[in-house]
Order: structure tokens, then C-alpha cells, then sequence
């Protein structure tokens, strides 16, 4: 038994899709200048990507601020930054060129420590979503280190433009507002998320250091890496707190057929974020591995 355990260890070792987790971060921005506070109206998600990197994917809630417009779409982005560091920031968009970074600019919520816009303002180069890369030269960054208000206590702030005539606070109808996330997002550090083939199944792990508000998860499967995701849970797999550990059995997988998965954390206020892809080909070869997990 014990040298079936450990060839059978080796095999998963060896067989095993992992993703390595990082802290990430998804906050909705729900108080606006023209239009009722309430919705979110567009999210910012944050997730690291390396020890000297974040990138910030800035999205507009398209259920909420509609167009069929050329011009519509993100103008500008604030945040704040308390290091020393000087960051250097890349736009993950060809048409970067156009766009200015500031510090301490910004209208309506305040002043950020870092703003970006649209040089142009013919609306050619604006977003959606906006997603920038931020790098510090000496120092590691974190996403923990974007989560920091200005003196406003706003920790970030987009203008959008372009968007179908909506009615605003005043009355009057609007076409384009700022948007501000007045509290603080939402923290998932998610220390791994892996994927293992059996027979005619696929059984995914995931663990957490660390939880803050969160509802739950969703797991979400395609047959390409840049494929249609679609949720295969039922009901959501609840949070069980920080430090945890999951679970879940995709019992529709078939054989000889290569799946990929996608992990969704979902916080208390509805905000989510997804992890991965990881990726797994059930075969009849891996009746070791399900032996192992039943004895085991």
C-alpha cells in the first residue's frame, strides 16, 4: 500500500494543473457626480502581476450606462499610491499615446496620487475596459498597496463619456459622470487553485490565506483556454472563513478531452473576481489517482 501511495503521489505531482494565487482585489464604484449613488457602476479589479507589478483592469457595468457610440468608454482613472517608490505605469493598448498620467489630479472626489486621461478628447481613445500595468522601480508592490484612500476618502476614481442620455441628479439628462469608490474593495488572497484528472472527472482544490468579506465561490468550465466559460455549480460554494480550504467534482468531464476551469470569489456586496484558468484531460490511465483520493 505504501509504495502504491507514493507512486500514485508522484503521478498527481507530476499530472496536476496549478495556479499559484495572489492577493487580488475587485471594488465597485457606486457614488457618482450627475447620476443617484447606488448601482455599481463600474468595477476596478486588481491582482498582481509579479513581485514589482499590478495590473488595474478598470470595466464598465454595461448593464447600468449603455451605448452603441464609437466614443464610449473610460477617459479617466485615479488612484493613490502612499510608497516613495516612483512607479512606472504601461498601458495594455496600443494606443497608449494618448493617454496623460498626473499626480495629485482629479475632479469631483478629490485629488488622487496618480490620474490618468485621455490626451486626445475626441473620444477615439477611450477604454473599456482600461487596463494598465504598474511597476515600481526599488520596491515590491502589492495590491495592498493601492488600497488607500485620498483625503476625500475615495480610493478611486473613473470618468466614463459616451454613454445613452440617462436622467441625472438634477434632473437634467447626463451622457457622461465621474464614479467613485467611497469604501474599501474587497481582499481574496488565494494561495492556490489546482486541477486533477480522474476517470471521467476532474476534481479541483483551492485554498485561501486570507478572506475578507467574502460570500463564496463558482467554478466555470470551457473547452478552450480563451474559450466561453460557463458556471457548472449549482448552488454557490459558501465561505467558510480565512484560511480555508475547498473542494469541488466536476462529475461531467469526460475522457480524452481537455477541460479548463476558472475560479470566481464573490464578495457580500456582489463583487467578484476570477482566478486561473488551470486545465485537466480525464483518461481511465488516472485510476490510481481516483483510488488514491478514495482511500485517502
Amino acid at each position: 500500500m505504501k509504495k502504491t501511495a507514493g507512486i500514485t503521489i508522484g503521478v498527481f505531482l507530476f499530472l496536476v494543473s496549478v495556479y499559484t494565487g495572489s492577493r487580488a482585489a475587485t471594488v465597485a464604484l457606486t457614488e457618482s457626480n450627475e447620476l443617484p449613488n447606488g448601482p455599481a457602476y463600474a468595477t476596478v479589479e486588481l491582482e498582481a502581476a509579479d513581485e514589482q507589478c499590478v495590473l488595474m483592469s478598470v470595466s464598465v457595468n454595461q448593464d447600468e450606462l449603455q451605448s452603441e457610440q464609437a466614443g464610449f468608454g473610460i477617459q479617466r482613472f485615479g488612484f493613490n499610491y502612499p510608497g516613495e517608490d516612483e512607479l512606472e505605469i504601461e498601458f495594455d493598448d496600443d494606443d497608449d499615446g494618448n493617454w496623460n498620467i498626473t499626480v495629485n489630479g482629479s475632479e469631483s472626489f478629490g485629488p488622487f496620487g496618480t490620474y490618468t486621461y485621455d490626451l486626445a478628447g475626441d473620444g477615439n481613445s477611450r477604454q473599456n475596459p482600461l487596463e494598465i500595468i504598474v511597476c515600481g522601480d526599488d520596491e515590491d508592490l502589492s495590491v495592498d498597496d493601492f488600497i488607500y484612500p485620498n483625503e476625500d476618502y475615495y480610493y478611486f476614481s473613473v470618468h466614463i463619456a459616451g454613454f445613452d442620455e440617462l436622467p441625472g441628479s438634477d434632473g437634467e439628462n447626463v451622457t457622461s459622470a465621474y464614479f467613485a469608490a467611497p469604501e474599501e474593495p474587497t481582499l481574496i488572497e488565494l494561495a492556490m487553485f489546482i486541477a486533477v484528472p480522474g476517470v471521467n472527472k476532474v476534481r479541483l482544490f483551492w485554498g485561501t490565506d486570507d478572506e475578507t468579506d467574502n460570500a463564496g465561490f463558482n467554478i466555470y468550465r470551457a473547452d478552450a483556454e480563451a474559450g466561453e466559460y460557463a458556471r457548472i455549480n449549482t448552488d454557490m460554494i459558501p465561505a467558510q472563513g480565512t484560511s480555508s480550504t475547498y473542494s469541488f467534482v466536476d462529475e461531467q468531464a469526460g475522457d480524452m478531452k481537455t477541460y479548463y476551469y476558472k475560479l470566481e470569489d464573490v464578495d457580500v456586496y456582489g463583487n467578484s473576481t476570477l482566478h486561473g484558468p488551470v486545465n485537466a484531460t480525464p483518461s481511465i490511465i488516472y485510476l490510481l489517482l481516483d483510488l488514491f483520493f478514495e482511500l485517502f
